[in-house]
């Protein structure tokens, strides 16, 4: 994934609160910017990205300014195609969100298709986190019949918990996984998001079960573990097939082994044989099944 930052830091004090509307809520994010004429000139953000082709996660902080979505930024940004699960970390802030108020709390998570109005000003400063996902990972999960295009959860019992303790589990592994683990954990997140709207669990058992998982113990070894998992199934389907023919280097690589030993032992603790052993026995299979 690609890691970007923005910060007023080496921005002259004067100029720091129109570099922050241009640079980053307008051509970065997409949105718009107010402050009214009474602020204090001094302005501080700072805002870490993290952006891939399944998702971007956006870390950011600044202090106290309206931000607007309205139909031009809509327009400018093409926002039809995504989702956003925006978590407060900070004291809270007040939303106008498809023409409905809300006052978020401290861990509260807003889950909001972002094609619809947005108006909001924190308490005191912005500190929060924004998940942006893909609509087509999302939309396909969710009820029909739901009422708004926006969700607010709260606490941290049952599902929301669940959220939340997977949120922070991926949170702590970004910099570790590669693009095709980032696309197979945002469609569980997606999928366990939709539960929370009200969609049909039962459909989604294994993300329901993935976030248990952290939920009872959310320090990230139980997530690292499936994300290990998936990136050996993924070799072994790719080993056997009949199509491509790639090495066993070249698949490994390709699923984020950099080192062959490593591969090779990890293989064998999952599967009870070698990558090489796995490919030779699939082909001969495939032989004796067209004699």
């Amino acid at each position: 994934m690609q890691h970007i930052a923005f910060s007023t830091d080496d921005v002259p004090e004067a100029n720091r609160f129109a570099y922050w509307r241009e640079a980053v809520c307008e051509d970065f994010i997409g949105v718009s910017g107010e402050r009214d004429k009474d602020e204090e000139t001094p302005f501080n953000g700072k805002l870490e990205g993290w952006i891939g082709e399944s998702l971007a996660r956006l870390r950011y902080r600044s202090d106290r300014f309206r931000v607007l979505r309205r139909p031009r930024d809509i327009a400018r940004r093409s926002w039809h195609d995504s989702f956003c699960v925006y978590r407060e970390s900070g004291a809270g802030a007040w939303f106008d969100q498809d023409w409905r108020e809300f006052v978020t709390r401290s861990g509260d998570l807003v889950i909001s298709d972002t094609s619809v109005h947005i108006a909001t000003e924190p308490r005191t400063s912005y500190n929060h986190e924004m998940w942006l996902l893909p609509r087509r990972l999302l939309d396909p999960h969710l009820p029909v019949s739901r009422s708004s295009r926006s969700l607010v959860l709260t606490g941290s019992e049952g599902v929301v918990g669940m959220v939340k303790a997977y949120i922070d589990a991926f949170a702590a592994q970004i910099d570790t996984l590669a693009d095709a683990e980032v696309g197979c954990i945002a469609d569980a997140l997606c999928r366990l998001l939709a539960v929370a709207w009200g969609g049909e669990a039962g459909e989604q058992g294994q993300a329901i079960r993935l976030a248990r998982l952290e939920d009872a113990k959310p320090s990230g070894t139980s997530f690292a573990q499936y994300v290990l998992r998936r990136r050996l199934e993924e070799c072994r389907a790719a080993l056997m097939s009949p199509i491509g023919g790639r090495s066993v280097t070249a698949v490994a690589f390709a699923w984020g082994f950099n080192s062959l030993p490593t591969f090779y032992r990890t293989f064998r603790q999952a599967f009870g044989v070698t990558p090489g052993a796995l490919r030779a026995n699939a082909a001969w299979s495939q032989r004796s099944g067209r004699c």
